[in-house]
């Protein structure tokens, strides 16, 4: 899903289910269309050959909206990766975060809180397995400072 959406099994072996579920990832990256296409680019955690995880995040341009997502090659020795801080949010913006695709947030991830909170504290993305991935979508609150009881640094 970054930077372009390509499907390319053969369709006429297609069951129901599998055309469910293309629908069902296709109308989410529809909600981060524009950020991934147009955003900046952070590269927070960038692929190496001692590292088996990676991740980045691409922020809009108006900051309103930022997709991180994170990557792990295999869990055999990184069972509990460190948290990955998102770059380029708006400090003082709360945003509400969700993961791609409806999953539950991970435990002890608050479902908003300040640019200065998830970029100072990160987020923590417990992956498990071989070639496995997850993004995580940051949307602004709408209205003036969205004082709705987010989670600030420090609290």
């Amino acid at each position: 899903m970054q930077r372009g959406l390509g499907i390319g099994p053969n369709l006429d072996i297609w069951q129901a289910e599998d055309f469910a579920t293309a629908a069902k990832w296709i109308a989410a990256y529809k909600t981060i269309l524009q950020t991934v296409q147009r955003g900046q680019l952070y590269r927070i955690d960038p692929p190496t050959r001692d590292n088996a995880s990676s991740a980045t995040i691409y922020v809009a341009q108006d900051r309103r909206q930022g997709v991180m997502f994170k990557m792990l090659h295999s869990s055999m020795w990184r069972d509990n990766p460190a948290a990955e801080h998102p770059q380029g949010l708006d400090p003082a913006q709360t945003y509400a975060v969700r993961v791609l695709g409806d999953s539950a947030l991970p435990d002890g991830v608050p479902a908003r809180a300040s640019g200065a909170y998830w970029m100072e504290r990160g987020l923590r993305a417990p992956l498990k397995g071989d070639f496995v991935g997850t993004a995580f979508v940051f949307d602004a609150m709408p209205g003036p400072g969205a004082d709705t009881g987010a989670v600030t640094p420090g609290h």
